[in-house]
């Protein structure tokens, strides 16, 4: 079994998930408190966690305010975190994080990573769902009648 693997169960049995199985890409899949989703997989010997953010708005000028809070956000978090916001092909934004060296990763580390990862991941929410409160915008013209 691979050091991966080993990783991976023993988080498991630790925190009572339970048996996990590898996903159809090689990856494990876990799930926190309903709406936390996490994938891990290890590649290269660098531990990779990816969650959803969420889907980007509609509305281009909502869009492209969401890419600008994203951005900004991630440089100001860039200083020694490993996470990155990115988007997929279907256009949802995902956070995107790499730890290295697995092979030598003790169980307390793999904590610490998926720890966080996911605290990362309740910034960003927490920052684009106060972006996204409802605003009232003025009409460009008034006309008052009697």
């Amino acid at each position: 079994m691979a050091t991966f693997d080993v990783l991976m169960a023993e988080f498991a049995d630790r925190h009572g998930i339970g048996s996990l199985t590898r996903d159809e890409e090689g990856g494990y899949r876990l799930s926190f408190d309903d709406d936390l989703d996490l994938r891990c997989f290890e590649r290269f010997n660098y531990l990779h966690m990816i969650s959803s953010i969420g889907a980007l708005p509609e509305v281009p000028d909502e869009r492209a305010r969401w890419l600008g809070l994203l951005l900004n956000f991630a440089l100001t978090r860039m200083k020694g975190l490993p996470t990155t916001p990115a988007m997929d092909a279907n256009g949802r934004i995902e956070l995107f994080s790499r730890f290295n060296d697995v092979q030598n990763m003790r169980a307390t580390a793999l904590d610490e990573n998926v720890e966080q990862h996911l605290n990362c991941l309740e910034s960003f929410r927490r920052v684009l769902k106060r972006s996204s409160r409802p605003t009232v915008a003025a009409p460009r013209e008034m006309v008052f009648r009697p």
